[in-house]
C-alpha cells in the first residue's frame, strides 16, 4: 500500500515506512511500538497503529551550506589581486 493511494482519514502506518526498521525484519523500538518482540517480518506491510512509529522522511533535510572543497580539489583564485 503506497502513502498515495491511502485513505486521508487512515492514521494506520506501516513498519516499511519506519526509521526503526532494521534489515526489514527487525524493529528497534520494539517496546515502544508495545511488541511483544523486534521480529516484525509477518506484519510490516499490514496497515496498523503503532505508538512508536517515525516516518523515514522526517529527518531527511537538504544541505544548508555548500560543500567545501575536498583536499584533492584545487583552491580557487582570489578575485581581487593586488597590482
Amino acid at each position: 500500500m503506497k502513502t498515495e493511494q491511502r485513505d486521508p482519514f487512515d492514521d494506520r502506518v506501516l513498519c516499511i515506512e519506519c526509521i526503526y526498521l532494521a534489515g526489514g525484519r527487525r524493529c528497534r523500538n520494539w517496546r515502544a511500538a508495545r511488541l511483544d518482540t523486534p521480529e516484525v517480518f509477518p506484519i510490516k506491510a499490514l496497515p496498523q497503529r503503532c505508538p512508536g512509529h517515525q516516518p523515514a522522511h522526517r529527518f531527511k533535510t537538504e544541505p544548508q551550506t555548500e560543500d567545501r572543497p575536498t583536499p584533492t580539489e584545487p583552491q580557487t583564485e582570489p578575485t581581487n589581486q593586488p597590482f
